[in-house]
């Protein structure tokens, strides 16, 4: 496949080029707000706060440790950055995503803990903004920086799981 044809991605308005867990943040805290003026409250059922608990864990081992992972090897992590490397060991081999799959984690492990619906109602804001203009960016700029390694990279492993 020729990627001569490949050009830089358009770059978004910068009111979408916030870092992606602040699109979750907000979300959230929106969220919260809601749930005071409107309760949505989950069921309580004993085992929610130790689902809670248990997905924040699992969200910051591919959440913010990975991230620590990129800085250590020298590659951003903006994603409308330019990227220096392409990861595809560990984690890498199951998701091209799994920092944005951490978040989403410690989001609704959060959701547990608040014991709201709210967040979760609120979930497709930061998801339509990853999936419609985050992540698209990303693949255009990484299919641009490493070419056939990455398209092979992108059929062997999917976006999310």
């Amino acid at each position: 496949m020729e990627f001569s044809h490949i050009t830089a991605p358009a770059r978004p308005s910068p009111v979408f080029m916030l870092p992606p867990p602040l699109y979750f943040g907000l979300s959230f805290g929106l969220a919260m707000l809601l749930q005071r003026l409107v309760p949505l409250t989950l069921p309580d059922f004993g085992a929610r706060p130790m689902m809670g608990w248990l997905l924040i864990a699992a969200g910051i081992a591919f959440g913010p440790i990975l991230a620590a992972f990129f800085l250590l090897r020298r590659t951003t992590l903006n994603p409308f950055g330019s990227p220096r490397r392409l990861f595809e060991g560990g984690v890498y081999r199951l998701s091209r995503n799994p920092m944005y799959l951490g978040v989403i984690m410690i989001y609704v492990g959060g959701c547990f803990l608040a014991g709201s619906y709210w967040p979760l109602l609120l979930l497709i804001v930061p998801l339509g903004l990853l999936a419609q203009i985050v992540i698209p960016y990303e693949e255009a700029s990484m299919r641009l920086t490493f070419g056939p390694a990455y398209e092979d990279y992108c059929h062997r492993v999917r976006r999310w799981l």
